[in-house]
């Protein structure tokens, strides 16, 4: 997921003055706010094709061996 908690304040402070020298707004306040999103995959399962079935019996056979 998105780890929005875990960002550096440095990068936040680099973010706010580069948007700062970008828009030419010197001296004025910038607030910077992240948003976490979620996963639209998390619930959904992955279906193997065919040939990944077939891979994934070979592979558990020759373990077993």
């Amino acid at each position: 997921g998105n780890q929005v908690d875990e960002i550096p304040g440095s990068y936040k402070r680099y973010l706010v003055n580069t948007f700062r020298n970008a828009l030419d707004i010197t001296g004025t306040p910038v607030r910077v706010e992240f948003k976490a999103g979620e996963n639209p995959y998390k619930d959904k399962r992955n279906t193997l094709t065919e040939r990944q079935v077939k891979k994934r019996r070979r592979m558990i056979r020759h373990i077993k061996k």
